[in-house]
């Protein structure tokens, strides 16, 4: 009876105790990263009226992996020099590719 009576109080008061889910924190990266000699060597750099949007080299390698690895055509990315730009059009494919490829699998 004794063991009974200690199980239903366990039961009881493990059911009467509120239970707290714990999730991490979503990590995002706000900041663009630089390289050893203090260049951006990520992201958007500005905005070029008529260019569209001037990216990193990097940045523009991304896109070329996303749009090769979810078989999409290529829009909207244009080398001048060294710069790189990108289209509104490119920028929303871009976006809409990286979200993609962070969905979980």
């Amino acid at each position: 009876m004794k063991k009974y009576l200690i199980a239903v109080f366990l039961v009881i008061s493990a059911c009467s105790t509120p239970q707290e889910t714990l999730v991490a924190p979503r990590v995002v990266q706000t900041e663009a990263s630089f390289s050893e000699t203090g260049e951006q060597d990520s992201g958007i750099i500005g905005v070029v009226e008529g260019k569209g949007f001037e990216i990193t080299k990097r940045t523009a390698e991304r896109y070329n992996d996303l749009v090769l690895q979810y078989k999409e055509e290529l829009v909207g990315l244009s080398k001048e020099s060294d710069h790189y730009y990108l289209s509104n059009e490119g920028m929303v494919l871009f976006l809409d590719l990286n979200q993609k490829n962070q969905q979980p699998k």
